[in-house]
């Protein structure tokens, strides 16, 4: 997010309650404080709003472990938009001040831009019998039905691990974003476009959830194995494992051919789909045993040539050493003075040779004299907000 978004009317909020208020720390309010200010002219003045709510948020305010802040400061009046109305908020009055910026939303700003597109982002949804409530991953996960599908059929829940909810919910709200905005070219209106984790992790159920809304049949856990077909999961190979999708009746024949069994097309126990699933354990049994014969490189060129698709199970240092993952160059490097070339990994979303990692992380308050100096202030304005622990 920068001015340039503000200027279009792009509006982003988003909330944690427990720690992950502690990712924003000041360099969000830094931006929430150099966005209060009027722009020149006839510019329609935005606000970006790290928005802190929930009553542990307003505790650690109050505790001081938040760096809150106050609108309506002394130098700015009554006006929350003017430039200077913001004060450190100490003591008691924190709490005060988490409630004051909580205030700040969509329904006020739309007052002051209609055009204006507002995303906020929350744990489990911002009105309802949950409003409030803090809100993590791995809560929506479990509360999401992503755990309950998750991990061997033996075994407890298991959580995914990477942290999905989180960034499906980025995702969900940069689609909602530009929706809006497409809309915004038609109708010149805004929109407030809302999303949280646990929609996110709802949203993602797909077949499980639709499978218990017709019948109320509880999805298991299944492991690596597919839900409606066999042999489509992972197998154990001489040095490690394999992943193995021959999900369809002609690609299941090539792939018995290939590991030396075509008998296995033509066998009761596995010769149609609907058998090999009610005969998976002892259809894996046999596949691991030929499998174990030879290392996972040997089997995906194996089963590569016989036109069934297969992939091994990286490890990270596996990953980054493949060719492929190599030629797409998905690990890029930007300098840093201190720490020299520092490794990313780019965007997933490739738009010809222009997606670049141009720069690493700002260090804190970095560009704090470039930013404020576009909204007018000056070298002494800056060392009177600095002075107040403004920045």
């Amino acid at each position: 997010l920068n001015m340039d978004h503000l200027k279009e009317g792009i509006g982003l909020r988003g909330y944690g309650q427990h720690d992950p208020v502690v990712e924003y720390k000041r360099e969000s309010f830094d931006m929430f404080e150099a966005m209060m200010a009027r722009y020149q002219e006839d510019t329609v003045r935005y606000l970006y709003l790290m928005q802190v709510m929930g009553g542990e948020a307003a505790e650690a305010a109050r505790a001081g472990a938040l760096p809150a802040v106050e609108i309506g400061g002394s130098e700015g009046g009554d006006d929350p938009m003017a430039a200077g109305a913001i004060e450190p908020a100490r003591g008691a009055d924190r709490r005060r001040a988490v409630r004051l910026l909580a205030g700040v939303g969509w329904e006020q700003l739309r007052e002051v831009n209609p055009r204006l597109v507002y995303a906020q982002l929350s744990g489990l949804g911002y009105d309802g019998p949950y409003a409030g409530r803090g809100g993590f991953d791995l809560i929506a996960q479990g509360m999401g039905g992503i755990m309950h599908v998750t991990g061997e059929a033996d075994g407890p829940p298991t959580s995914v691990g990477l942290p999905i909810c989180d960034l499906g919910t980025g995702m969900w709200a940069v689609q909602g974003i530009l929706a809006a905005l497409y809309e915004r070219q038609r109708t010149g209106k805004g929109r407030l476009v809302e999303c949280s984790l646990l929609e996110t992790a709802i949203g993602f159920s797909s077949w499980t959830s639709a499978q218990w809304l017709v019948d109320h049949e509880e999805p298991t856990r299944e492991g690596s194995r597919h839900r409606q077909n066999a042999p489509y999961q992972r197998m154990r190979t001489q040095d490690g494992y394999l992943m193995i999708g021959a999900a369809g009746q002609a690609i299941w024949e090539r792939c018995a051919a290939a590991l030396g069994h075509a008998e296995w097309g033509s066998d009761p126990r596995f010769a149609t789909n609907a058998a090999r699933m009610k005969n998976r354990a002892a259809l894996e049994a046999e596949m691991e045993t030929v499998l174990a014969t030879g290392t996972t490189e040997h089997w995906v060129g194996v089963l590569e040539a016989a036109g069934v698709p297969c992939g091994p199970v990286y490890n990270y240092g596996q990953m980054f050493a493949d060719p492929q993952v190599k030629h797409r160059e998905m690990v890029q490097y930007a300098s840093d003075t201190e720490l020299g070339d520092v490794p990313h990994i780019r965007t997933p979303v490739k738009i010809g040779d222009s997606i670049k990692v141009r720069a690493v992380a700002p260090k804190l308050g970095e560009h704090n004299a470039e930013i404020y100096a576009k909204l007018g202030y000056g070298a002494a304005d800056l060392a009177a907000l600095k002075a107040k622990s403004a920045i």
